[in-house]
């Protein structure tokens, strides 16, 4: 593949405030929040409990099956009260990055080829719960109800206690978005982290994410947006990048630590995506591609 430089192109972080979102996911008028023209990262301070930086930490140029490609790797951190079990925590995420065509290359759309991890879990934690149940049970003299209230009657209840299995997990998927007319054509990537509930610590601090993008020898624009729930159920977002300043990935972008490997992405063994997407803490279950 050759070597690859260490010093990052610009518009590669972003760091901003996730502001709260009443709008169902949707953007409300208030201009999405971008990176300034003159610095690589952009910092609001619409609402300082919570925070995400993203950063494109890496991106290698090889191909997949043949095809011209990217492989972009992205770090993810969150910022929020992480005092075990605030309500203020982020119990789950979503990450979600979407590739176009640039407005002066040809109109194809760039293809995700493959979505790391794929699938991750923590060990498994028994949570205990205790729900009660209760019935009303109608009064009556032999045959015929007491002509009293709808009210009246004998009311019964119980606690009844059963586990539940917790436990940490992150999803990768990849679809269409809503423009492009060939479903066969993945060209969004979406990554959902879940807390352990039964730990009440929220959602891991800090995340890798990788994607290989076929992108027909031609450049290639991103977005990345970002969703949370806290465990009060407030829901919140933000834009590290925006259609309005997003990542602009040309054939000649390439930076990061040296992968060792045949630039052909498809080649990559589970081992070499782990370290990729190094993730720090315990995983009981994962699937990397």
């Amino acid at each position: 593949m050759g070597d690859v430089g260490n010093s990052s192109p610009p518009l590669s972080s972003g760091l901003i405030s996730l502001q709260i979102d009443s709008s169902d996911g949707q953007l409300s008028s208030k201009p999405p929040k971008e990176i300034t023209e003159d610095a690589k990262r952009f910092q609001a301070q619409d609402f300082l409990c919570w925070g995400v930086r993203a950063d494109v930490i890496a991106v290698y140029q090889g191909t997949h099956k043949g095809k011209p490609a990217t492989l972009v790797v992205f770090e993810v951190r969150f910022e929020f009260p992480d005092t075990a079990g605030s309500s203020s925590r982020l119990r789950e995420a979503k990450i979600v990055a979407t590739f176009k065509p640039a407005p002066a290359s040809a109109q194809r759309y760039p293809v995700i080829r493959a979505v790391c991890p794929k699938l991750l879990e923590g060990p498994v934690r028994l949570e205990t719960h205790v729900r009660e149940t209760g019935k009303t049970v109608s009064l009556h003299v032999g045959v015929e109800p007491i002509p009293v209230s709808a009210e009246a009657g004998l009311s019964k209840t119980k606690a009844v206690t059963f586990d539940r299995d917790q436990k940490m997990s992150i999803r990768g998927t990849r679809w269409s978005s809503k423009e492009v007319e060939d479903d066969d054509i993945d060209n969004v990537a979406r990554w959902v982290l879940a807390e352990n509930s039964a730990l009440g610590k929220g959602i891991p601090l800090e995340f890798r994410s990788a994607v290989v993008v076929e992108n027909h020898d031609a450049p290639i624009h991103g977005t990345v947006k970002i969703s949370a729930q806290t465990k009060m159920g407030m829901s919140l977002f933000g834009w590290p990048w925006a259609d309005t300043r997003p990542i602009v990935i040309t054939r000649s972008v390439q930076y990061g630590q040296p992968l060792g490997v045949d630039a052909d992405f498809s080649k990559l063994t589970a081992l070499q995506w782990e370290e990729l997407c190094q993730f720090e803490g315990d995983i009981a279950t994962c699937r990397w591609t």
